[in-house]
């Protein structure tokens, strides 16, 4: 397999740089930077319709219901079609890691992050008092996991309805409305953090890696060990991206600002 891995690496180096396609040889999660890349090329073709205050804008909300339509509609057939080869679970999990990486998978939760950006650019800077009258109901039914039809609707509005409920905590914190949601998430503590989230993502996988091929003996299962194991995992992929991001995010950073300055 490593053989395998470097051989396509050699011949897929340069696209590895690119960011523009779905290559995993080199470097696995890079699938997600290659996802987001192209979502970011096509975000033009949305943003600036809505950048509009005539009818012109209503094309970059059409193009916004399109995207979240054809997500829909491909995972509707997609999994419908693979999951007729049975609902075992190594289907299940095939299903799963076939989809995880398709851009149109993905573009749902993009598209409506956009329609969010845009809907509070345009609200005024004031509290909702009609958003504390709102409560929440949990609703639950029989779900079948093993069932076709379960499967085929959890595939396709899962992620979806994920950034459903993302977007609205964001949009509760935006019009002060979050409470203690929002001054946790606004707590000064996350703010190192996520300047290396980054660099984390990027070096995480090699600390999972390296700790999983490094043992030479069966772990037993137990949670005390698998949050000891998260915990160090957490520390050492912190230290690695703030490594990295001394060594190679900040100078690119700060050479940026000073050319567009």
């Amino acid at each position: 397999m490593v053989k395998m891995m470097n051989g396509s690496c050699a011949k897929a180096e340069f696209l590895n740089f690119s960011v523009s396609k779905h290559i995993f040889a080199c470097f696995p999660h890079s699938w997600y930077l290659a996802t987001d890349m192209q979502f970011y090329l096509i975000s033009p073709l949305i943003l600036i319709p809505l950048s509009f205050k005539s009818k012109f804008r209503f094309i970059g909300f059409f193009l916004i219901a399109a995207l979240v339509l054809t997500h829909i509609v491909t995972s509707v057939i997609y999994s419908w079609d693979f999951l007729a080869k049975g609902l075992k679970y190594n289907n299940i999990m095939g299903l799963y890691y076939t989809m995880e990486s398709r851009p149109w998978y993905r573009v749902a939760p993009f598209a409506m992050g956009m329609l969010l950006g845009k809907i509070v650019i345009d609200l005024p800077n004031q509290k909702f008092i009609f958003l504390k009258k709102i409560k929440f109901t949990m609703v639950s039914y029989d779900y079948n996991p093993m069932n076709r039809v379960s499967q085929t609707i959890y595939v396709s509005l899962c992620r979806i309805t994920f950034a459903l409920g993302l977007a609205g905590a964001i949009f509760l914190c935006v019009t002060e409305n979050g409470y203690f949601i929002g001054k946790f998430l606004s707590w000064s503590f996350w703010v190192p953090l996520a300047k290396l989230s980054f660099c984390g993502y990027l070096v995480h996988y090699s600390v999972v890696d390296t700790f999983i091929y490094a043992q030479e003996h069966f772990m037993h299962m137990q949670s005390s060990l698998y949050l000891y194991i998260f915990c160090g995992n957490v520390f050492l992929t912190i230290c690695l991206a703030y490594i990295a991001m001394l060594l190679f995010e900040s100078p690119f950073t700060n050479l940026e600002k000073f050319i567009f300055k």
